[in-house]
């Protein structure tokens, strides 16, 4: 223990007037010391500082050391200090009044004094401190009395130079806007007054209704989705009603081939809500069938009623301008109408064997010289 408390250098600096005798003395007011071995409490490091740099006759009651700018207790473990650390010295807090040459006196009178005599001048150097205390009480508060008439005798002068200079106009400012308050305030209560005499209350706004800041003018106005999907609804009756006429088939049972164009509807289960949802009219080409039957890749066509001047509606039907393909479930189909394609042909076949003696009438769409093959033109 004893070599690493040698290994610890600490600087060493004597603070206000011990560093100015320190300076007189020695040449300097700060240095390097190394902590000596034989010291294991802060006070032991003390008592080495005062005999070695004789500051006994300075400081006859010994010395403060300072940490960081906190006293560190006489009996606090020396390694507490830690190399290179800063450590302040300093006397104790003495009579400042008191002249030097009876300083010097009194530090010579201790300084010869006995051990026994120790304890009873610390306790006359207590009660010297107790005086001073009550003294530098005294004088300060004789100091604030003095203070206070000179502070008010300044805000009286000021007082009375600002009313010799008529200097009131950050006070106008002031009760500017307390009396358009009160106008404001005035024609308001006046407004309800008013109000109230013709028998309608004054009407409140909500804390969450909308305020506008300046008057509006509705430039434009969204169409009525009622509107809308009456027109959407009428139009999907027309077509339903418009596709009755074309042959049809169970999709289960239905053989697709390729080249057939078909307008189905189909039933499918939503994922988010778990119902079923039947889709509107869609009209597509077969274009590939796979070996089961139960998928179908179709074209995309597009399907509509056809109402143009004085001229009887019908379907109308053409492929779409960039059409995809996609992948169609038979089972998925709902509704079927066969519109032109190999099926189309056959079904009318089949349906003119059926019934001979009756005579079949061709779709609205159809022309007297294309009786079995509706719209072939307008497929192609």
């Amino acid at each position: 223990m004893e070599n690493g408390a040698a290994d610890r250098r600490i600087r060493v600096v004597f603070a206000d007037e011990l560093g100015r005798h320190v300076q007189r003395r020695r040449g300097f007011s700060s240095c390097w010391y190394l902590v000596p071995r034989d010291a294991k409490l802060v006070g032991d490091l003390a008592h080495v500082l005062v005999r070695e740099f004789d500051l006994r006759d300075r400081c006859p009651r010994g010395v403060e050391l300072l940490l960081d700018d906190l006293p560190v207790l006489a009996t606090q473990h020396v390694h507490i200090i830690r190399d290179d650390d800063t450590i302040v010295v300093q006397c104790p807090l003495v009579d400042v009044s008191a002249s030097s040459s009876s300083g010097m006196s009194s530090s010579s009178s201790s300084a010869t004094s006995s051990d026994d005599d120790e304890g009873g001048s610390e306790a006359k150097a207590l009660s010297r401190e107790h005086e001073l205390g009550i003294r530098k009480i005294h004088r300060l508060l004789a100091s604030l009395k003095k203070e206070a008439p000179a502070k008010s005798h300044m805000k009286k002068a000021k007082s009375s130079k600002l009313a010799a200079t008529g200097l009131r106009q950050p006070r106008a400012s002031r009760d500017q806007p307390m009396r358009s308050y009160e106008r404001s305030s005035e024609s308001t209560h006046g407004n309800g007054d008013m109000a109230s005499s013709n028998g309608i209350a004054p009407k409140r706004k909500g804390k969450w209704e909308e305020r506008w800041k300046r008057p509006y003018v509705v430039v434009a106005t969204v169409l009525d989705k009622k509107l809308e999907d009456s027109d959407g609804a009428a139009s999907a009756a027309d077509l339903t009603t418009m596709l009755a006429a074309y042959p049809t088939s169970s999709p289960s049972s239905s053989r697709f081939q390729v080249k057939d164009v078909l307008a189905f509807k189909t039933l499918t289960l939503c994922l988010e809500t778990w119902q079923p949802v039947l889709s509107d009219w869609q009209c597509g080409q077969v274009q590939t069938v796979d070996s089961s039957g139960s998928t179908i890749d179709v074209s995309n066509w597009t399907l509509a009623v056809s109402n143009e001047g004085n001229a009887a509606a019908s379907v109308t039907f053409c492929e779409a301008s960039g059409s995809e393909q996609r992948t169609v479930q038979t089972s998925e189909i709902s509704e079927l109408r066969y519109l032109d394609g190999p099926s189309f042909l056959a079904l009318q076949k089949a349906d003119d064997l059926s019934d001979p003696s009756e005579q079949k009438t061709p779709p609205p769409s159809a022309s007297a010289d294309e009786e079995l093959a509706p719209q072939s033109a307008t497929s192609q």
